[in-house]
Protein backbone atom coordinates (compact mmCIF):
# COMPACT_ATOMS: atom_id res chain seq x y z
CA UNK A 1 0.00 0.00 0.00
CA UNK A 2 1.53 3.50 -0.67
CA UNK A 3 0.54 6.10 1.08
CA UNK A 4 0.14 9.70 0.09
CA UNK A 5 2.35 12.59 1.40
CA UNK A 6 0.11 14.16 4.38
CA UNK A 7 0.40 17.43 4.01
CA UNK A 8 -1.57 17.28 0.60
CA UNK A 9 -4.85 17.37 0.97
CA UNK A 10 -7.00 15.43 -2.04
CA UNK A 11 -9.89 15.40 -3.00
CA UNK A 12 -12.54 14.74 -6.28
CA UNK A 13 -14.57 16.33 -8.18
CA UNK A 14 -17.60 13.93 -9.99
CA UNK A 15 -17.93 15.16 -13.69
CA UNK A 16 -21.18 14.29 -15.78
CA UNK A 17 -19.27 15.12 -19.06
CA UNK A 18 -16.06 16.41 -20.45
CA UNK A 19 -17.93 20.12 -20.43
CA UNK A 20 -18.68 19.67 -16.57
CA UNK A 21 -15.05 18.77 -16.13
CA UNK A 22 -13.99 22.45 -17.79
CA UNK A 23 -16.51 23.79 -15.88
CA UNK A 24 -14.77 22.27 -12.76
CA UNK A 25 -11.69 22.99 -13.95
CA UNK A 26 -12.45 27.35 -14.65
CA UNK A 27 -14.43 27.12 -11.06
CA UNK A 28 -11.14 25.86 -9.40
CA UNK A 29 -9.00 28.32 -11.44
CA UNK A 30 -10.87 31.06 -10.25
CA UNK A 31 -9.40 30.53 -6.78
CA UNK A 32 -6.87 32.92 -5.27
CA UNK A 33 -4.92 29.74 -3.65
CA UNK A 34 -4.25 28.40 -7.20
CA UNK A 35 -0.97 30.07 -7.57
CA UNK A 36 0.71 28.01 -9.45
CA UNK A 37 -1.12 24.39 -10.75
CA UNK A 38 0.08 21.36 -12.85
CA UNK A 39 -2.72 19.90 -15.06
CA UNK A 40 -2.21 16.44 -15.87
CA UNK A 41 -4.31 15.16 -18.91
CA UNK A 42 -4.47 10.98 -20.21
CA UNK A 43 -2.74 12.27 -23.96
CA UNK A 44 -0.69 14.64 -25.84
CA UNK A 45 -3.43 15.88 -27.48
CA UNK A 46 -5.57 16.61 -25.13
CA UNK A 47 -2.70 18.66 -22.94
CA UNK A 48 -2.26 20.56 -26.47
CA UNK A 49 -5.89 21.15 -26.78
CA UNK A 50 -6.37 22.35 -23.01
CA UNK A 51 -3.32 24.76 -22.91
CA UNK A 52 -4.40 26.50 -25.83
CA UNK A 53 -8.08 26.61 -24.28
CA UNK A 54 -6.70 27.81 -21.34
CA UNK A 55 -4.43 30.35 -23.36
CA UNK A 56 -7.72 32.09 -24.94
CA UNK A 57 -9.29 32.52 -21.51
CA UNK A 58 -6.05 35.02 -20.87
CA UNK A 59 -4.43 32.00 -18.44
CA UNK A 60 -0.65 31.89 -18.80
CA UNK A 61 -0.71 28.07 -19.86
CA UNK A 62 1.71 25.35 -22.02
CA UNK A 63 1.73 21.93 -22.73
CA UNK A 64 4.40 19.53 -21.67
CA UNK A 65 4.50 16.18 -23.08
CA UNK A 66 6.95 13.22 -24.77
CA UNK A 67 6.76 14.54 -28.35
CA UNK A 68 7.99 18.42 -27.79
CA UNK A 69 11.49 18.99 -28.13
CA UNK A 70 14.05 19.03 -26.08
CA UNK A 71 14.94 23.00 -25.95
CA UNK A 72 11.08 23.57 -26.11
CA UNK A 73 10.37 21.53 -22.84
CA UNK A 74 13.42 22.58 -20.90
CA UNK A 75 12.29 26.42 -21.84
CA UNK A 76 8.46 25.35 -20.76
CA UNK A 77 10.31 23.82 -17.19
CA UNK A 78 12.53 26.87 -16.72
CA UNK A 79 9.63 29.01 -17.20
CA UNK A 80 7.27 27.18 -14.56
CA UNK A 81 10.45 27.54 -12.05
CA UNK A 82 10.26 31.31 -12.83
CA UNK A 83 6.56 31.77 -12.17
CA UNK A 84 6.02 32.56 -15.84
CA UNK A 85 3.90 29.91 -16.61
CA UNK A 86 0.61 29.36 -13.81
CA UNK A 87 -1.01 26.51 -15.54
CA UNK A 88 1.17 24.00 -17.51
CA UNK A 89 -0.80 20.85 -19.15
CA UNK A 90 1.70 17.85 -18.81
CA UNK A 91 0.71 14.08 -19.57
CA UNK A 92 2.73 11.44 -17.56
CA UNK A 93 6.40 13.11 -18.73
CA UNK A 94 6.06 15.17 -16.50
CA UNK A 95 5.02 13.39 -13.75
CA UNK A 96 8.03 11.91 -12.09
CA UNK A 97 11.48 13.70 -11.40
CA UNK A 98 10.07 17.14 -12.23
CA UNK A 99 11.15 19.34 -9.07
CA UNK A 100 9.55 22.39 -9.10
CA UNK A 101 8.93 24.41 -5.77
CA UNK A 102 6.03 26.28 -5.53
CA UNK A 103 3.09 24.16 -7.45
CA UNK A 104 0.45 24.96 -5.08
CA UNK A 105 -2.27 22.34 -6.96
CA UNK A 106 -1.91 19.80 -9.08
CA UNK A 107 -5.18 18.98 -11.12
CA UNK A 108 -6.04 15.90 -12.31
CA UNK A 109 -8.22 17.05 -15.51
CA UNK A 110 -7.57 12.99 -16.59
CA UNK A 111 -7.43 10.00 -13.92
CA UNK A 112 -4.40 7.97 -14.82
CA UNK A 113 -4.60 4.22 -15.94
CA UNK A 114 -1.60 3.35 -13.75
CA UNK A 115 -2.93 4.30 -9.94
CA UNK A 116 0.82 4.47 -9.23
CA UNK A 117 1.10 7.32 -11.67
CA UNK A 118 -1.87 8.98 -9.75
CA UNK A 119 0.76 9.54 -7.21
CA UNK A 120 3.44 10.66 -9.37
CA UNK A 121 0.95 13.20 -10.15
CA UNK A 122 0.02 14.66 -6.69
CA UNK A 123 4.25 14.12 -5.66
CA UNK A 124 4.56 16.86 -7.37
CA UNK A 125 2.76 19.70 -5.05
CA UNK A 126 3.57 20.02 -1.25
CA UNK A 127 7.38 19.42 -1.87
CA UNK A 128 9.83 20.64 0.85
CA UNK A 129 7.37 20.43 3.75
CA UNK A 130 4.55 22.75 2.27
CA UNK A 131 1.19 22.06 1.67
CA UNK A 132 -0.21 20.98 -1.41
CA UNK A 133 -3.62 20.55 -3.47
CA UNK A 134 -4.51 17.54 -5.38
CA UNK A 135 -8.07 17.85 -7.37
CA UNK A 136 -9.26 15.43 -9.67
CA UNK A 137 -11.64 16.04 -12.18
CA UNK A 138 -13.60 12.29 -12.06
CA UNK A 139 -15.21 11.71 -15.65
CA UNK A 140 -17.45 8.43 -16.51
CA UNK A 141 -14.45 6.81 -18.11
CA UNK A 142 -12.33 7.75 -14.64
CA UNK A 143 -14.22 5.46 -11.34
CA UNK A 144 -12.38 2.12 -12.39
CA UNK A 145 -9.13 4.24 -12.57
CA UNK A 146 -10.24 5.66 -9.81
CA UNK A 147 -11.27 2.73 -7.59
CA UNK A 148 -7.37 1.20 -8.42
CA UNK A 149 -5.70 4.20 -7.22
CA UNK A 150 -8.31 4.27 -3.79
CA UNK A 151 -6.91 0.29 -3.18
CA UNK A 152 -3.65 1.14 -3.92
CA UNK A 153 -3.44 3.79 -1.20
CA UNK A 154 -5.88 1.87 1.32
CA UNK A 155 -7.73 5.39 1.24
CA UNK A 156 -11.03 6.39 -0.04
CA UNK A 157 -10.48 10.14 -1.55
CA UNK A 158 -12.90 12.89 0.10
CA UNK A 159 -15.47 13.30 -2.57
CA UNK A 160 -16.78 17.31 -2.91
CA UNK A 161 -19.86 19.26 -4.57
CA UNK A 162 -19.19 22.84 -6.04
CA UNK A 163 -22.60 24.40 -5.40
CA UNK A 164 -24.03 25.31 -9.11
CA UNK A 165 -21.63 22.91 -10.13
CA UNK A 166 -23.01 19.80 -8.85
CA UNK A 167 -23.40 16.44 -11.12
CA UNK A 168 -26.70 15.43 -12.37
CA UNK A 169 -25.98 11.48 -11.87
CA UNK A 170 -24.68 9.58 -9.25
CA UNK A 171 -21.55 7.98 -8.50
CA UNK A 172 -21.02 4.67 -9.73
CA UNK A 173 -19.86 1.85 -7.42
CA UNK A 174 -16.55 0.98 -7.76
CA UNK A 175 -15.48 -2.72 -8.50
CA UNK A 176 -13.46 -4.14 -5.55
CA UNK A 177 -11.27 -6.60 -7.21
CA UNK A 178 -8.23 -6.38 -9.69
CA UNK A 179 -4.83 -4.93 -10.27
CA UNK A 180 -3.49 -1.52 -10.23
CA UNK A 181 -3.73 -1.35 -14.13
CA UNK A 182 -1.43 -1.06 -17.04
CA UNK A 183 1.35 1.65 -17.81
CA UNK A 184 -0.05 4.21 -19.55
CA UNK A 185 2.39 5.45 -22.54
CA UNK A 186 3.26 9.10 -23.38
Amino acid sequence: MNSPNKSIQRHIHHADSVSHQHQLLHHHLGNVDVTQALIFTATKRAAEKLAKNLRAQKHTSAALHGDMSQSKRKRTVENMRQGKLRLPVATEVAARGLDIKGISHVINFDIPMAAEDYMHRIGRTGRAGGKGNAISLVGPGDWDKLGRVERLTGQKIKRSVVEGLEPDTSEPRLKRSGSAGPRSGN
